[in-house]
């Protein structure tokens, strides 16, 4: 049994599904569409707040003037060469970047550093060219481009020789700043920094999230069986949240079906005390357990529940009864076995053993000789001992209880704990000794499996209601 529980525990090389991963980038995509919302809304405020503190206004004075040569019989530019032009484009700006300019330029203005930026552009083979001056205030980019008009010819005189410079055009002090911010690439970036963490989150969830969601998966992960396949179960929202049981007559008989078949097949085997459990919280094991308990009633088997979550009882809870005594007293010695159990009126052949009062030391409980004299005495009465159990991922309870039980059923939520925290609690129940008799696919959605009409005919809005109100 040993080495059929190392088997069944051993991560087994999945083949490459590019279906599978298509469906879980896209289920990725589903599910982190907030990151999507909020990063652009935070990426948007963050660029927009960046654009407009970053933002100074600038200022543009302009002039267009022609130069013309100054000769011995006047100044003149009737007699440019197409050559004289093409040298005076090409000297221009040269002359308006040099350092004598700049320094010339700066001492007219009483300062140390011309301020602000000047450029010059020449319409080609024309004369014509234009002088732009940008600075932070308009007053001192308008000074700037007077300056260098007026200082320009005493620079240029030791290259091209005396000039002059004929205004034709101007635009006088500016009347307000020349550059403008938008806060239109503010979204276009926080929209290309919200698409980018969605898609990587949706490959961190196609490559890291792994659940089970059919039946292959276990068989593969697990190499046991499928015993049972579970449909959502959709009915009517009440003030009060309905339990899920066979017995009630609101319950679909789609359920009601799953679970005989899923009695059918317990039924098979030869174990009668059976460990209910499931890796986390909130997989519907207890459910599970309530129902098997009563549809292995139905069948004329009498069965005995026991609550064995002594940390977190819920039996009660989802039967609607109250009993004074249970197992935590019984293991304290304050309750003899005929005082802690009782039969439901309302159901033959079956009766309830609550945990009562939760106990923080649980596991040292459970491991004793009374636990075990319990489980003898459970035995010798019932035909069938069904065992709700703590979680066997975190906790060691359902590994010490697992040892009392002739096999384990885990319940295994569609679409709910990844699978290494399926596994570790298989390999906990392992180590215990414990037969797997198998798992129960829990929460089916439409669709899940072929064949099977019923599994797609009902949702699974008061099934979750109904146990987050037992737990």
């Amino acid at each position: 049994m040993a080495d059929t529980q190392n088997r069944s525990t051993e991560k087994k090389p999945e083949p490459l599904d590019l279906t599978a991963m298509l469906s879980d980038f896209w289920r990725g995509l589903k599910k982190s569409v907030w990151v999507a919302v909020i990063s652009f809304l935070v990426l948007t405020v963050f660029f927009a707040v960046r654009i407009r503190t970053s933002w100074s206004p600038r200022y543009e004075a302009s002039a267009t003037f022609v130069i013309s040569l100054s000769t011995d019989y006047g100044t003149s530019s009737r007699y440019y060469t197409a050559a004289t032009v093409e040298q005076m484009e090409k000297t221009f700006p040269y002359i308006l970047k040099s350092g004598i300019l700049n320094n010339i330029v700066a001492n007219d203005l009483g300062l140390t550093t011309v301020p602000g930026s000047v450029t010059a552009t020449a319409v080609p083979s024309t004369g014509l060219f234009t002088l732009t001056v940008r600075a932070a205030e308009p007053q001192l980019a308008y000074d700037i481009l007077q300056s260098v008009m007026k200082n320009y010819p005493q620079v240029a005189s030791f290259v091209v020789g005396d000039t002059v410079l004929t205004m034709i055009a101007e635009s006088g002090v500016p009347m307000g700043p020349c550059n403008s911010y938008s806060y239109y690439s503010a979204l276009k970036r926080g929209a290309l920094g919200a698409a980018t963490l969605w898609l990587l989150c949706s490959l961190a969830y196609m490559l890291l999230y792994k659940t089970v969601r059919r039946p292959e998966d276990i068989r593969r992960m697990l190499n046991v069986h499928c015993l049972g396949m579970i449909p959502h179960v959709q009915m009517r929202r009440r003030k009060k949240a309905q339990p899920l049981l066979i017995s009630e007559s609101q319950t679909p008989a789609a359920f009601k079906e799953a679970v005989r078949r899923l009695r059918a097949r317990v039924e098979k085997s030869d174990a009668h005390t059976i460990l209910v459990t499931s890796a986390l919280a909130g997989e519907g094991k207890t459910t599970m357990a309530v129902n098997l308990a009563f549809s292995l009633a139905e069948k004329g088997h009498f069965v005995l529940l026991m609550d064995g979550d002594l940390r977190n009882p819920s039996v009660e809870k989802l039967l609607g009864t109250h009993h004074r005594f249970g197992i935590a007293d019984y293991l304290e010695g304050k309750a003899e076995f005929t005082q802690i159990g009782y039969v439901l009126t309302d159901r033959q052949n079956f009766a309830v053993i609550p945990a009562g009062r939760p106990l923080r030391d649980a596991s040292e409980r459970m491991d004793s000789a009374k636990m075990r004299e319990l489980l003898a005495q459970a035995r010798e009465m019932a035909d069938y001992v069904i065992l709700d159990c703590a979680p066997s991922a975190f906790l060691t309870d359902a590994a010490v209880m697992a040892r009392y039980a002739d096999a384990a059923l885990l319940v295994v939520r569609h679409d709910y704990a990844p699978r290494d925290r399926i596994l570790t609690g298989v390999e906990a129940l392992a180590d215990s000794g414990v037969d797997l008799l198998g798992c129960v696919l829990n929460d089916l959605p439409k669709g899940t499996v072929s064949g099977g009409g019923y599994y797609g005919a009902y949702g699974y809005g008061s099934y979750g209601g109904a146990y987050g109100a037992a737990k």
